[in-house]
């Protein structure tokens, strides 16, 4: 049968992805109700048919799979773990590094912006753990959200830059024309919002101003995707990360209810004894015969005080009936089913997130050299600087120029904070650990001249 492309189109036309979205993530009624009653835009669905619990879906599985944690984990601690250096600002979309040097910067410089950063509200984070709150937010569900507020209070300026959980920010319905504005709230409980209005803020490159222009805010939204809010870059394997997640908790319970026992013994008695007697169990302080059993049969029963797990149980036979019966029981565990399953999601999560296994922290066949070690990082060096470029340029150097053109302040539009390559601060900290063995070696050393027989 010859296949043609008409052919390949019409089935194409009739096939249907599934959504990655398990069914059972879903809104629960008052969720729905609060949507369709509030001008506000959800995560997931629309706002007659909300699907909101969808972001805090993705928060889990970024926390609890561990696979996805160490890619997340992996990446931030290279990319951001080391303290930002200041340069002259680039463009963030075009490269121009060969024409301009961006590091030219004198001493004087840095320190007149560096007294000029630390006047930055901030909260008690460094520049580093902001970056690396941004980085956690936008890896995990999609979405990055930094505000910025000027005020004057006295006559004199204040600047606050803070970090937003992207749980406490909903985009507001609006018109086609309109611009894009949010509600920032810590809480979106009805009795909580009776009592704290949300703070609401226009979304960047617009923003507010007061009529005396002397107050302004706005609120950068960093997103994967062009919906009103992102999804993760490893949305591709959400069904892997899910499966994972899964698989662990299945065997947890497994763990928890294993049954114990591993010899059953049926001696022939007078009377018919099946071991379910009901007035006895209660009597030992069990709600039911089953509940007896299962306490003192499976690894549940350890969390009760009179439970003792048996591994040899002995019941009585009705009288006639044969003397002595025995039952051995086997744990079928299906260790290669759950291997293969894990081997096959860790290699999906991995790929997608374009990582390396051995840069996640897992064990690398015959060790991990130096050298070898470099050269991984190396390759993975275009997924660091990715992050690293988002997170410093289009977020935080982004909230600096704001600042510098509300305040007509030129330093913080000329000047950017960038996260160093994580090769070059790894071999500078190689460098100074070999100088400081040598400077050791040579204090240890001993003087010659000042030597007595």
């Amino acid at each position: 049968m010859e296949v043609t492309y008409s052919g390949i189109a019409k089935t194409l036309k009739n096939y249907k992805l599934e959504s990655p979205i398990p069914d059972e993530v879903k809104d629960v009624t008052k969720l729905q109700n609060w949507f369709r009653k509030n001008a506000y835009i959800p995560f997931a669905g629309t706002t007659q048919d909300s699907n909101h619990t969808y972001l805090r879906y993705l928060q889990n599985l970024a926390r609890f799979s561990p696979t996805l944690a160490s890619c997340i984990n992996g990446i931030k601690f290279y990319a951001f773990t080391g303290k930002p250096k200041i340069i002259k600002s680039v463009d963030s979309e075009f490269d121009f590094s060969d024409d301009l040097k961006t590091e030219d910067l004198t001493l004087e410089q840095k320190n007149s912006f560096v007294n000029k950063l630390s006047l930055i509200k901030k909260g008690n984070m460094t520049w580093s753990e902001l970056a690396a709150n941004l980085y956690n937010s936008y890896k995990g569900t999609g979405n990055a959200f930094l505000s910025v507020e000027i005020k004057t209070i006295l006559g004199q300026k204040f600047v606050y830059i803070k970090y937003h959980e992207p749980e406490t920010v909903l985009y507001k319905i609006s018109t086609l024309f309109e611009e894009h504005k949010v509600d920032i709230s810590a809480s979106w409980d009805s009795a909580y919002l009776k009592k704290y209005t949300p703070k609401t803020m226009s979304v960047y490159p617009f923003y507010d101003e007061d009529k005396n222009k002397e107050n302004f805010s706005t609120i950068i939204h960093l997103k994967n995707g062009t919906g009103f809010y992102g999804r993760p870059d490893w949305y591709a394997a959400s069904h892997d990360a899910f499966l994972e997640v899964k698989n662990k908790e299945y065997l947890l319970k497994a763990v928890h209810s294993n049954f114990t026992g591993q010899l059953l013994l049926e001696f022939e008695g007078s009377e018919g004894n099946s071991g379910l007697d009901e007035e006895k169990a209660q009597g030992s302080g069990y709600k039911n015969a089953i509940d007896q059993w299962q306490s003192k049969l499976t690894n549940s029963g350890g969390s009760r005080e009179s439970a003792i797990n048996q591994s040899v149980i002995i019941l009585e036979r009705p009288g006639g009936a044969s003397p002595v019966f025995i039952k051995e029981f086997t744990i079928n565990t299906n260790e290669k089913f759950y291997d293969k399953i894990s081997d096959m999601v860790e290699r999906n999560i991995i790929k997608v997130n374009m990582w390396s296994k051995n840069l996640s922290g897992v064990d690398a066949a015959g060790g991990f050299s130096t050298d070898s070690f470099i050269s991984e990082l190396k390759a993975k060096l275009p997924v660091i600087q990715f992050y690293q470029n988002l997170i410093d340029n289009q977020c935080i150097n982004t909230a600096l120029d704001f600042i510098g053109r509300i305040l007509e302040d030129q330093e913080f539009i000329d000047f950017n904070i960038i996260h160093k390559n994580p090769i070059e601060v790894m071999q500078k900290d190689l460098i100074d650990h070999q100088n400081k063995m040598m400077e050791n070696q040579k204090n240890q050393a001993p003087n010659v001249n000042n030597n007595t027989v």
